[in-house]
């Protein structure tokens, strides 16, 4: 799949400087601007795009064509995003369980 740009601010551009121009007009010092336009590039880059497909190889070999969602899963649908892992007191002592069963 081809990554397009997501950067809103990119480094160089008249969007950057006009955006590090609007944050100094507010009174915030130069290094917080450019680290606040450093984590909305960030957040930008992490959102999935409108239409995006999840890519992951299936297990027939073709590219899952599942719509890619929320940010934490990187892009990825909902059966190859990433785990948040177990929750509960009780889920946890399992997985525990379940990993010491492998230690030697």
């Amino acid at each position: 799949m081809k990554k397009t740009n997501r950067h809103p601010f990119k480094w160089g551009t008249g969007a950057w400087r006009a955006e590090f121009a609007r944050l100094r007009a507010k009174g915030m010092h130069p290094k917080t601007a450019r680290s606040v336009i450093r984590c909305t590039n960030w957040e930008a880059e992490q959102m999935p795009l409108r239409g995006e497909r999840c890519g992951a190889m299936t297990r027939k070999g073709t590219p899952c064509q599942a719509p890619a969602i929320k940010w934490r899963s990187h892009g990825k649908c909902r059966m190859h995003g990433s785990s948040e892992g177990p929750t509960t007191e009780a889920g946890k002592l399992r997985a525990l369980a379940n990993l010491k069963q492998y230690r030697r």
